[in-house]
């Protein structure tokens, strides 16, 4: 081995524009962001586009160009500008396997890959993610916990006249024309999905200004709804819901009863950005 990569190896911090690549430390799944629909795809390395180089991962500095004869000698499987991996939903790279450890070092920088699940938002090229098991099972456990306090509210603590102020924020046009049975199921039925919404909407501490606990800033800021080309907010990306073109329009949109199952709709996307930041907070602040 060469002692410039016996050194990579021992420093094990090989870069590709400031960011540190990461090893193949333990098993990583794929995920496809619409696992009904989304096709395979094949990826090979990509191609810088300032240097014009292949990045590999490999070598001295990643590069294929860098590649020396006597540095192939010590790879265990050589990374070609050709190689080719198909992705596809439950596509498992291990640890124990040479290939998958050679190969991690360049898909991990794919396009088409997010390494985190919230990442595939800001980009539009990602078609898969890397599952990560222990976060989203600690958001499945925090989303059962708040599931559990809504029921509780809803069954125990709060009367009719709170669980229709309750309804109303979380964009029911006329929760009053329910009887106490119906207004308590849809309640109940509503917080399979938006019980965090449920459980702020019967906190008095609470301020409802806009009438519902969904407003213009908290969308703009989760990025629920994106300003795109005209100066336009739209719900679902740049062909999706136009939901007005200010903070005016868009809180008049939002209060509109023809629109509550849109309001609905963000409301849930809202509450599964909102949780998985909480996972990501308390992950960093137990160290795990």
């Amino acid at each position: 081995m060469t002692d410039v990569m016996e050194k990579a190896v021992k420093e094990d911090k090989l870069m590709f524009r400031g960011k540190e690549i990461s090893e193949l430390t333990e098993m990583v799944v794929f995920r496809a962001y619409d696992n009904k629909h989304q096709q395979l795809v094949k990826i090979s390395p990509c191609q810088d586009a300032e240097t014009g180089k292949i990045f590999t991962g490999q070598g001295r500095d990643g590069f294929y160009e860098s590649l020396s004869d006597e540095d192939k000698r010590y790879v265990p499987f050589v990374v070609e500008p050709t190689t080719v991996v198909t992705i596809t939903d439950g596509k498992v790279l291990r640890p124990t396997n040479k290939v998958d450890v050679e190969n991690w070092r360049w898909i991990q920088l794919h396009p088409y890959i997010a390494l985190r699940k919230e990442a595939g938002s800001s980009s539009r090229s990602a078609v898969y993610y890397v599952e990560n098991r222990r976060a989203e099972a600690e958001k499945r456990v925090a989303s059962s916990k708040n599931k559990d306090k809504a029921r509780y509210l809803i069954q125990f603590e709060l009367s009719f006249d709170k669980q229709v102020r309750v309804a109303k924020a979380i964009g029911h046009p006329a929760p009053g024309s329910f009887s106490p049975a119906e207004l308590q199921d849809y309640l109940l039925t509503q917080a399979e999905t938006v019980a965090s919404a449920i459980i702020d909407a019967a906190d008095p501490k609470k301020s409802e200004q806009t009438g519902t606990l969904i407003t213009f800033h908290d969308l703009v800021k989760w990025k629920v709804i994106e300003k795109h080309k005209g100066g336009v907010y739209k719900f679902g990306g740049a062909d999706g819901t136009f939901v007005g073109h200010n903070e005016l329009k868009v809180t008049e949109f939002l209060k509109d009863t023809k629109h509550v199952e849109i309001v609905a709709a963000m409301l849930s996307i809202l509450e599964e950005k909102k949780a998985t930041l909480g996972v990501s907070e308390q992950t960093q602040q137990t160290g795990q």
